[in-house]
């Protein structure tokens, strides 16, 4: 019985959100000038090496399962590609990181632009998953990879926004440090995991250096990036009720940015909450007053003086 090689291109394609490979095609029996006369048609759109779309709408998860075939069968999404499709980082699982991470057994593919690729000599057990049928590095092995590459101040921003999604916990951190010891990256996943007050979600370099400092100071740690009513707040100090908003130019500049901040501090004074305001050259340049500034107001509000 001839094979119907529409619907088996269709099945294909059904399973691996919306793509074929030029090898799939081929095994099923159509030619290669019918996969050009396809693509000259308009019908397939060759979207990478020997990947074609077969929909005439892409599918959310092209960008990954693109890159996965036409990588091979022993590759996985890694590093900020997999903590991207885990949605880690915050953004719209449709719209592609780039460039696109992968780990790949052996010599896997050539690296090519937007497209890295991490060489391993094999996947362990527990390492790879599947999302939609997409493979990536489970949440320990994205963890521990991270933690090898990103700055420090984004990989707690990685963290922290996956805690509040409620997409990773902190025990899953803990098994990864457990589970990956002695590779690189631990060192800096494990003293993400000993600070006091756990991983802080923050969204400017000038948010993430008022951290630091504070970090250093020996004050009382504070809730990052908190909400309260419909405002969210920078730092907040729920025992005190104090609030510390980071001026940066950037984010606080502009007629409309001035009204919000001012009726945002009303917001929060009715509340009883008392708002501080900080720039980023206060923090940066003149870090013992304004530690110092805060630290006195924290005692007052706490009733020590």
């Amino acid at each position: 019985m001839p094979i119907d090689r529409s619907a088996a291109i269709a099945e294909i394609a059904k399973s691996q959100h919306g793509l074929v490979t030029r090898g799939q095609a081929l095994s099923i029996g159509l030619a290669s000038s019918s996969i050009a006369r396809h693509v000259h048609s308009g019908r397939w759109a060759r979207i990478g090496r020997g990947v074609y779309r077969v929909w005439p709408i892409g599918a959310p998860l092209e960008w990954a399962q693109a890159a996965l075939l036409a990588a091979g069968p022993e590759s996985a999404l890694s590093h900020t590609s997999a903590a991207h499709l885990k949605g880690w980082s915050g953004r719209p699982v449709e719209i592609a990181e780039e460039p696109i991470h992968l780990m790949s057994v052996g010599s896997g593919p050539r690296p090519r632009p937007l497209l890295v690729v991490h060489r391993v000599t094999e996947f362990e057990p527990g390492d790879v998953e599947r999302h939609e049928g997409i493979a990536l590095t489970s949440s320990a092995r994205t963890l521990i990879d991270l933690a090898d590459r990103l700055p420090p101040t984004e990989l707690e921003r990685t963290v922290a926004r996956a805690l509040r999604a409620e997409l990773l916990t902190m025990d899953e951190v803990g098994a990864a440090i457990d589970r990956y010891a002695g590779r690189r990256g631990v060192a800096a996943l494990r003293a993400l995991a000993e600070l006091e007050g756990g991983p802080a979600l923050t969204r400017s370099e000038a948010e993430a250096r008022f951290l630091e400092l504070l970090r250093g100071s020996g004050l009382p740690p504070p809730r990052a990036n908190h909400r309260l009513g419909r405002w969210e707040c920078d730092f907040l100090w729920s025992r005190e009720r104090v609030v510390v908003e980071i001026d940066g130019f950037e984010f606080h500049s502009g007629p409309q940015r001035f009204e919000r901040d001012r009726a945002k501090d009303n917001w929060l004074l009715s509340k009883g909450f008392l708002v501080l305001r900080f720039t980023w050259r206060q923090a940066n340049d003149r870090p013992l007053p304004t530690v110092v500034a805060l630290a006195r107001t924290l005692a007052r509000r706490s009733g020590g003086g």
